[in-house]
């Protein structure tokens, strides 16, 4: 597997440490990292940076989203991503009576933009809440009129099985890579799930899983062929070697 990022370091979102540790865990997986590089076509059955062509059968794109149309539909303004551009009570400039949270808002912390993760919709979604009822129960307090304020407990990736890395910024402070940091990942996502039922399910699931090494990914499959590629057995002699097909992920800028 071939990583294209094309930015200067994977994972930018992190510490130098943390950067580091991901770039280990990817190599000991046997995954090549190529950074600055700059994807300018995708076709079937292979990827362009540049003017070299790198031959894939699967190309997983992960380079950035556009947000959900319904922001523009709103008529207000909004980023080059289509995020709706909210003041510090998560309302559209002129719009008192929208609240707008999750990866559609783009709120300003700091100088920079809260991150379009659960972590903050889950507190967008707790402060719009509490907002609406004390404007319906007629409340015009400061106090009770503060904006909304991102508290950051942390983040994490999980990179393979027993491979992660951890930034924790509540209740401690901390950097944690390997396992550690996937036992942490592993152990986030099961907490926070609705109900007893559904932690025990997916806690069965991923034990599955990693004590048979059995995934439960559901495919949709189409035709094995791909436009402008013929197969192996009848271009090469048998008995002949050729270089295998790479996945790649194109990610970055």
């Amino acid at each position: 597997m071939l990583i294209l990022e094309g930015g200067p370091q994977i994972l930018t979102a992190y510490p130098e440490d943390l950067q580091a540790m991901a770039l280990k865990q990817l190599n000991e997986l046997g995954v090549r990292v190529r950074v600055n590089a700059h994807v300018t076509d995708v076709q079937p059955g292979y990827v362009k940076v540049g003017e070299e062509q790198i031959d894939a059968v699967v190309t997983l794109w992960a380079a950035g989203v556009q947000a959900s149309p319904l922001g523009k539909v709103l008529g207000v303004e909004t980023d080059k991503r289509g995020c709706v551009i909210v003041d510090e009570h998560l309302n559209p400039a002129g719009h008192p009576e929208i609240f707008v949270c999750g990866d559609l808002a783009h709120v300003t912390q700091n100088g920079k933009q809260v991150p379009g993760v659960a972590q903050p919709a889950m507190q967008m979604g707790d402060y719009a809440a509490r907002r609406i009822r004390r404007l319906l129960a007629g409340a015009r307090s400061s106090k009770q009129d503060q904006g909304f304020r991102y508290f950051d407990k942390g983040d994490m990736a999980t990179i393979g099985r027993k491979a992660a890395i951890a930034k924790v910024e509540w209740p401690f402070k901390a950097h944690l890579g390997g396992f550690p940091a996937w036992v942490a990942w592993l152990g986030v996502h099961i907490f926070f799930l609705i109900g007893f039922r559904n932690r025990f399910s997916v806690f069965r699931q991923w034990a599955y899983t990693y004590l048979f090494y059995q995934d439960g990914v559901r495919l949709i499959t189409g035709s094995q062929e791909l436009p402008g590629w013929e197969h192996t057995d009848s271009v090469h002699p048998v008995g002949e070697t050729t270089e295998p097909i790479r996945e790649t992920a194109a990610t970055g800028r």
